[in-house]
């Protein structure tokens, strides 16, 4: 068995400074994107009093925001002062009119099924999104303030602590006709209704706006504003940082399948969602077509034929962006490759001088510190021609961990390579940096699976399926 530790390198921010910490280089030298001041116009859907919870939030925003914990930076605040050089004007409030709130109340909910107060919901911020398509000045991010009421109402008892609410999940069970034209995760289903009317959106919940930090799992209002102002950047088309160390000719490929109903209501039909990022920090989505998958119990895999497509379609997109086709591409995904997709994906890229193949897919192999100390993140294990890799763990810049359970590794299996295992290991340490979702500094998986996972729930939902073209920029599903 070998040990090695691979080093973070660092990230890119306003006039290419450079800083390990996310917060650390938004604090001393800004965004990567923003050239000068900005103000992000977003346009707000919610009840009278989520929306007045929303104006209270983004005035806390406006000054510095100190975070209880001495380890943590403090927020910096949005203002024409601060290093963010952004800030936030509401152009334009929709308001969901207290008799349409009344049968979310407690003494309704008897005479109305779930299911039917879901579909209201939905139907009450649809009707205000449209009113938005309208206005004279189109606002660069629309906002969902879920009103208290409809997330109590709606919410399944189960997931009563937490902002979920959902009906079956058909990735897992069988769901009627009935449920799932409704759809199945009430996020994801506003993501799609943002989509159709062109906009990207943010979803903020009552405890974001009024949080408790001294209940279990409650977030300091420090950090929901850093997480809160780095996502609403990305979703105004702004880069909140950049990687230092991508060559400019690598295209990375994250694959991912979900599944989607045939017109017999039977879930047997799966579509792949290829999630190509660029090395300037843009991305493409791709949506491949559906096929069927009867094979229980294993993985999704790709035909031949059907790869070959799926890649020939990434090439034309990266030629598109850059004028010319990539020196290298790297193709990331959860499951191993069988032979078929492999000569599909190299019949389609015999134009691009280096290929690799990666296979990335947690594990129940654990590795452990002699003493107390968590492991270091970036340490790489060669255990008997197995390859390990732990992308969370004690962050030494930081110094701490700043996960609540034992990190567990990523294994790394090599299918095709054209370079080094440590190299590669490097690149997906980097591309678990680039969740602009959040101010983290990683993630567990790299950005390209954790992507094209996120976007695939988002496009099997029922309304989705029904979109004749889908947005092609992550910033309109995250």
């Amino acid at each position: 068995m070998s040990v090695q530790h691979i080093e973070d390198s660092e990230l890119l921010f306003f006039d290419k400074q450079k800083a390990i910490d996310p917060c650390h280089g938004l604090t001393e030298y800004g965004p990567y994107g923003i050239k000068e001041f900005r103000t992000i116009k977003v346009a707000s859907i919610g009840s009278s009093s989520s929306l007045s919870d929303f104006n209270s939030f983004l005035a806390k925003l406006q000054n510095k925001i100190s975070h209880k914990k001495p380890n943590y930076w403090p927020f910096p605040g949005l203002n024409k002062k601060s290093s963010l050089r952004f800030d936030i004007e509401v152009i334009a409030e929709k308001v969901i009119d207290d008799r349409d709130l009344s049968i979310f109340k407690e003494d309704s909910k008897i005479n109305q099924p779930r299911l039917e107060r879901i579909k209201q919901a939905i139907s009450l911020f649809e009707s205000k999104m449209k009113l938005i398509k309208d206005y004279d000045i189109e606002p660069d991010v629309v906002i969902f303030s879920i009103p208290e009421e409809i997330l109590i109402s709606c919410r399944d008892a189960r997931f009563e602590h937490t902002d979920r609410i959902i009906i079956p999940d058909p990735q897992i069970h069988h769901v009627p006709s009935v449920e799932r034209e409704v759809g199945h995760n009430f996020h994801h289903i506003l993501k799609v209704i943002g989509m159709e009317n062109g906009f990207p959106t943010q979803l903020i919940y009552p405890n974001s706006l009024k949080p408790d930090p001294s209940q279990y799992g409650k977030q300091d209002l420090s950090l929901i504003a850093w997480n809160f102002s780095v996502a609403l950047l990305y979703k105004a088309n702004e880069l909140p940082w950049k990687y230092f160390e991508f060559p400019i000719d690598t295209c990375f490929v994250g694959i991912s399948f979900h599944r989607e109903y045939d017109d017999t209501d039977e879930p047997v039909i799966r579509a792949s969602i290829a999630q190509t990022f660029l090395s300037d920090g843009d991305n493409i989505i791709l949506k491949g077509k559906t096929f069927r998958w009867d094979i229980p119990k294993k993985s999704p895999h790709m035909s031949e034929e059907y790869s070959a497509k799926l890649f020939e379609e990434i090439l034309k997109k990266y030629q598109e962006h850059w004028g010319h086709v990539p020196s290298r591409v790297v193709v990331q995904k959860s499951s191993e490759y069988w032979d078929e997709e492999t000569n599909g994906i190299n019949n389609a890229l015999t134009e691009v001088p280096k290929v690799d193949l990666i296979s990335i897919a947690g594990t129940d192999a654990r590795f452990y510190r002699l003493g107390e100390n968590t492991i270091v993140r970036g340490t790489y294990f060669n255990f008997y021609g197995r390859f390990y890799l732990y992308s969370v763990g004690y962050i030494p810049c930081l110094q701490l961990y700043p996960g609540s359970f034992i990190p567990e590794p990523l294994e790394i299996k090599f299918h095709q390579t054209s370079s080094t295992k440590k190299k590669i290991c490097s690149e997906i340490l980097a591309l678990s940096r680039l969740d602009w979702n959040n101010i983290d500094y990683s993630t567990r998986e790299p950005v390209t699976i954790r992507f094209s996972r996120s976007v695939g729930q988002i496009l099997s939902e029922s309304r989705a399926l029904k979109m004749q073209k889908i947005p092609d920029k992550y910033r309109y599903y995250m």
